[in-house]
């Protein structure tokens, strides 16, 4: 069953994800370091501090750390997801399945032009670990989707700059698409499931129609909306 997830931190856009799959590899821990860390924000009230004490009694803190430390784009990374209680800085380790799998882990470059879905293979200690390559330099947004055993889902958010060349544009001014008929459409490129962007993303993208129906059409911030695609 595919996701479908909203990303606050980008602005109110609105990614869907398919599931994709990455084989594991070995780490060298002594060799980790650490991006950035954030506190996770329940799943269903991201941005809504208001609403948090109310359905959500559990905080956790989300770090990344990878190997090599400087990620460079068009080579494999190793990156270390972390997870513990915020309180006592302990590593969770009993996650509930969702969606079958214990973590969902989104990539997707500050310019909004591409994007990842994987689910990382849980090592225990708190961590997950997934193996990747990042197609171009830049700024990249990373969210973390999982649920405590017993708590509600949550979702941390980390930042991870990758050096190299041709770097992604600057994040570019979104414009509404045209609805025609009560839906937006719109072709899109996507990556096949469980493939990783080693090559020329022009080489690996195949193209997509996409229909998108929102109910009501007109979408409000706070309101419930039914989604279709």
């Amino acid at each position: 069953m595919h996701k479908i997830l909203f990303l606050p931190a980008l602005g109110g856009v609105l990614w869907i994800g398919g599931c994709a799959s990455n084989a594991p590899s070995e780490s060298a821990a002594n060799n980790e370091t650490a991006v950035i860390e954030m506190t996770a924000k329940p799943a269903a009230h991201a941005e809504s501090g208001a609403h948090e004490a109310e359905v959500h009694t559990h905080s956790t803190r989300f770090s990344i750390t990878s190997t090599p430390a400087a990620v460079q784009a068009q080579k494999s990374a190793t990156l270390i997801l972390q997870i513990v209680d915020k309180a006592d800085g302990k590593p969770i380790n009993d996650f509930e399945i969702v969606h079958d799998k214990k973590l969902h882990f989104i990539l997707a470059s500050s310019d909004l032009n591409w994007f990842n879905h994987l689910h990382p293979e849980f090592i225990g200690n708190g961590k997950f670990r997934v193996t990747t390559i990042l197609p171009r330099a830049g700024k990249y947004r990373a969210y973390a989707d999982y649920k405590p055993k017993g708590e509600e889902g949550e979702v941390g958010y980390a930042e991870l700059n990758v050096a190299g060349a041709n770097p992604f544009a600057a994040m570019p001014k979104l414009v509404a698409d045209k609805m025609q008929n009560g839906w937006l459409k719109t072709k899109s490129p996507g990556l096949p499931e469980g493939q990783a962007e080693a090559g020329p993303v022009q080489a690996l993208l195949s193209e997509y129609q996409v229909a998108f129906m929102p109910m009501p059409a007109k979408i409000k911030a706070g309101e419930d909306v039914m989604l279709h695609f």
